[in-house]
């Protein structure tokens, strides 16, 4: 019962630890010889440990998509920009004002030189991962 509750609460990313808790749980009930334990344990404990790395790799490329497409921005959006400027600066502009620009350009209904082929590049989540960046960058 307590594993059942453990295995719904892990997610996909705990799941190497519950086959850990699994395996473990599975021994208790054995009359133990420590160095069987040991070699049935290790396998086990190695995979939980690649997993919780694999899956902390996995959370660090999702929190830094934002950044990484917004850098692809900078090349031209960059440094301090007047209002009005030809090319204007995105740092400290409101994600949803930077969300409905693109997507404008995406859309052909914002007249363009190059940004709408940027911009067809880009998914909705693309989109708003980066305007959240640049959103929260000092202008």
């Amino acid at each position: 019962m307590k594993l059942t509750a453990l295995v719904r609460t892990a997610g996909a990313c705990g799941l190497p630890f519950v086959l850990l808790v699994a395996g473990a749980i599975e021994f208790d009930t054995e009359i133990g010889d420590d160095a069987a334990m040991r070699s049935a344990c290790l396998p086990r404990l190695f995979v939980a440990v690649f997993g919780a790395c694999v899956c902390l790799q996995v959370i660090a490329a999702e929190s830094d998509a934002g950044r990484d497409i917004a850098a692809n921005c900078a090349t031209c959006h960059h440094g301090e920009r007047s209002t009005g400027a030809a090319i204007p600066g995105l740092a400290g502009v409101e994600k949803a004002t930077i969300i409905e620009r693109v997507r404008e350009f995406r859309d052909g209904t914002r007249p363009s030189t190059i940004m709408r082929q940027l911009a067809n590049g880009y998914t909705d989540a693309q989109i708003e991962a980066a305007a959240s960046y640049l959103a929260a960058q000092k202008r």
